[in-house]
């Protein structure tokens, strides 16, 4: 027995379809950027709407749920975009920002003898809000978090004295 879901997706008004049948990919585009995906079978467009249709085959089910989801996620980001607030706690830490040529880097001061380099990547913007604080921001939340945690490996957080980088938002206590 196969069960058949039906997924549907409203499309804002600022969002738009353009789909390839020949190569097979539709390219959604947003006032941020745009993104490629993959065209499958059980996938209609209709104004608006897009309508995804999954059968229930063990792993693929999913597969297209996982894509669902990504779709879904990736309308919203193309709409406001996603970032990260660091925040690097500890007497005398401080970021920098500097260009070189094409590229960026972020400078840190960790109590270290020397400065940590950062190169960013291309595909993210880099606010330093103040000389402890930082904004990741851009299109793919999935690329920002994996550079706020390369980002957070340079100095983890120290338990006992409670100096690092740490997300703004996250609460620790001390050990003893």
């Amino acid at each position: 027995m196969k069960i058949v879901n039906t997924y549907i997706l409203k499309l804002p008004n600022k969002i738009k379809v353009n789909i390839k049948k020949r190569l097979k990919l539709f390219n959604i585009q947003g006032p941020l950027g745009h993104i490629k995906y993959e065209l499958f079978n059980n996938i209609t467009f209709k104004k608006r709407i897009i309508k995804i249709n999954f059968k229930y085959l063990g792993f693929f089910f999913k597969k297209f749920i996982t894509y669902y989801y990504k779709l879904k996620r990736n309308i919203i980001e193309l709409l406001r975009g996603s970032f990260v607030f660091l925040k690097i706690i500890g007497v005398g830490y401080k970021i920098y920002k500097k260009r070189v040529g094409c590229t960026e880097w972020l400078l840190f001061k960790l109590g270290f003898s020397h400065l940590l380099n950062f190169r960013i990547p291309s595909f993210i913007n880099v606010a330093c809000l103040k000389d402890n604080k930082l904004l990741l921001y851009g299109l793919d939340f999935n690329k920002i978090t994996q550079t706020a945690s390369a980002i957070k490996k340079l100095r983890n957080i120290n338990l006992y004295t409670g100096k690092g980088i740490i997300y703004k938002d996250v609460v620790f206590t001390k050990k003893n």
